[in-house]
């Protein structure tokens, strides 16, 4: 199908007669380690993300005190898991 006011092709299935939105795919993996306990209190969250950290002030619109990391794969690992234990506690 073609949308007409961006003027880009986008792909869906042929039983669908329009594309009621536009999305990105990309193959970035973001892993965001997170823990709260049953109370609600919630320790300062790491952002894990693919093989390097993004460009522009990305850490200054997270949240307060999170910390931000990269891995080959965007998941946590143990040395991340490490890093993120010697940080909060």
């Amino acid at each position: 199908m073609r949308n007409k006011s961006a003027g880009q092709k986008v792909i869906v299935p042929t039983r669908n007669k329009h594309a009621h939105s536009l999305s990105v795919a990309t193959n970035e993996h973001i892993s965001v380690h997170w823990c709260v306990d049953a109370a609600g209190h919630a320790l300062p969250p790491m952002n894990i993300f693919t093989n390097s950290l993004p460009g522009g002030p990305y850490h200054r619109l997270g949240p307060v005190n999170a910390s931000y990391a990269c891995s080959d794969s965007g998941f946590m690992d143990q040395t991340l898991h490490l890093q993120w234990f010697e940080k909060t506690f």
